[in-house]
Order: structure tokens, then C-alpha cells, then sequence
């Protein structure tokens, strides 16, 4: 439970008991592996949310409290990584320019454009889900882009020579953790959404994460904290989208 708690702690602003005062590389390693169930926890949440606006608002305010719970959950810190990455991925010509393009805190163009679109996303697609699908919807997204995020730790080495964000998580993890995580999420997805939920774990994560490790690889020389977040914002964003098409109506 330790290595879930931590997870927990990372990944979002819950105050989840049990986390190690001082984690070590083992407690770091397993941690990613925890990471679709911390999704799953963040799914339940939103489930509840959902519900509890259901009760006093027509569907638009709803999807808009859902979309405000996503972000608050984590802190906003996923999408200010979507934000930085977009930004350097728009302005840089090589990794080190990028690089340090991303680790300025100031919003630019690039970066206000991916959050507007992937929130304009978000909200579409759970406008789309007013049915019994969007409650699997809510909880296949939030395990598919946490899984994102754990693959991308265990398959690409950490850009920066300095640390950061992740650097912990990214420089103990092994591709074993990395393919238990993928493997949890499949499960949880074919066992909450069935035929939709593995359309969207294929379409979403397994496609999703495929191209921006390469992406990552080629444009960055491996993976940082605000592309761990941008991988989560875009497998979240993606993975609603997709079950919007398979559930909606």
C-alpha cells in the first residue's frame, strides 16, 4: 500500500495515508505500476461529482463541473505541463532549446492553444455522453491516461541531466513496471467498459503513447515532467473522445 499511496500523492492532491517519509528507489519503481488504480480512484471521484451536479444542473454544467475536477484533482500541474510542452515542442530547433523553453513558467501561444483544445475536448465529449456509457466513460479516461503517463516514465529516459519532476519515478522505474501498468489499465478498462473500454485503451493509450515516445525521443531526447503531464492531458482528452463515439448520443 505504500507504493499506491505514493503513487496517490504524485499523481494528484489527495492526502492518501500511508505514503513513505522517505521513498527509495524500490518505493519509486512500484509506484508506477500503481498508477491506472490511481486513475481509478480519480474515476470513482468523478463518477460521484457527476452524480452529486446531476442532482441540481442540466448536463452542459455538469460536464463543465467534471471537466474543473479533473484539473483541481491534480493540481492543475498536467495541464501547466501540457502548457510547456506545447510551448517548447512550438518553439524550440533542438532538444536543448526545447528543454529550455519548457522550464519557463510563462504561458505562451502554443501552450494556451493545447489547453483551450484539450479542455474544449473534454467538455464535447462529455456533453456528448448524456446515457449509462458516461459513467464508464468517466472511469476508463482517467485509468487510460494515467497509464500513459506510466509507460512514458518506464520507456524513456529522463531528458534532463538536473532532475526534476518525475526524475525520481522516470530513473528507478523498469520496462516491468512500466508493462504491469499497461496490463492493469487493459484489465480495468475491458472490466469497466467492455468492448468500449478496450476500443478506447487501444485507440487511446496504446496509439497515443506509442507516438509520443517517439516523438519525445526525437524532439526532446527523452521524457520530463511537463511531458509526463502533457501524455496524461492528451490520454484523458483522447480516451473521452473515443468513448464519446463508441457510448454517445
Amino acid at each position: 500500500m505504500k507504493a499506491f499511496a505514493l503513487a496517490v500523492r504524485f499523481l494528484t492532491v489527495l492526502p492518501w495515508p500511508g505514503a513513505p517519509e522517505t521513498p527509495g528507489p524500490a518505493d519509486f519503481a512500484k509506484a508506477v505500476a500503481r498508477f491506472p488504480f490511481v486513475g481509478l480512484v480519480v474515476g470513482v471521484l468523478l463518477v460521484l461529482i457527476d452524480g452529486a451536479l446531476g442532482l441540481f444542473f442540466p448536463l452542459p454544467v455538469r460536464s463543465v463541473g467534471v471537466v474543473a475536477a479533473l484539473a483541481l484533482l491534480s493540481g492543475g500541474l498536467h495541464l501547466d505541463g501540457l502548457a510547456d510542452w506545447a510551448d517548447g515542442m512550438g518553439g524550440g530547433d533542438s532538444p536543448e532549446s526545447r528543454l529550455r523553453i519548457m522550464k519557463d513558467s510563462s504561458c505562451g501561444p502554443m501552450g494556451a492553444a493545447a489547453i483551450s483544445l484539450v479542455l474544449l475536448v473534454k467538455y464535447a465529449a462529455l456533453i456528448s455522453l448524456p446515457g449509462p456509457g458516461r459513467w464508464q466513460a468517466l472511469l476508463v479516461a482517467p485509468v487510460l491516461a494515467r497509464a500513459t503517463m506510466a509507460v512514458l516514465l518506464a520507456f524513456l529516459p529522463y531528458a534532463r541531466p538536473e532532475g526534476g519532476t518525475g526524475a525520481a519515478f522516470a530513473q528507478t522505474v523498469s520496462p516491468g513496471e512500466g508493462y504491469a501498468a499497461a496490463g492493469w489499465a487493459l484489465v480495468l478498462c475491458v472490466v469497466l467498459g467492455g468492448l468500449g473500454g478496450l476500443i478506447a485503451a487501444l485507440g487511446a493509450a496504446a496509439a497515443l503513447t506509442a507516438g509520443l515516445r517517439h516523438l519525445l525521443r526525437v524532439k526532446l531526447g527523452g521524457g520530463t515532467g511537463d511531458a509526463y503531464g502533457a501524455g496524461g492531458e492528451l490520454g484523458e482528452g483522447l480516451s473521452l473522445a473515443l468513448c464519446a463515439a463508441w457510448w454517445g448520443g
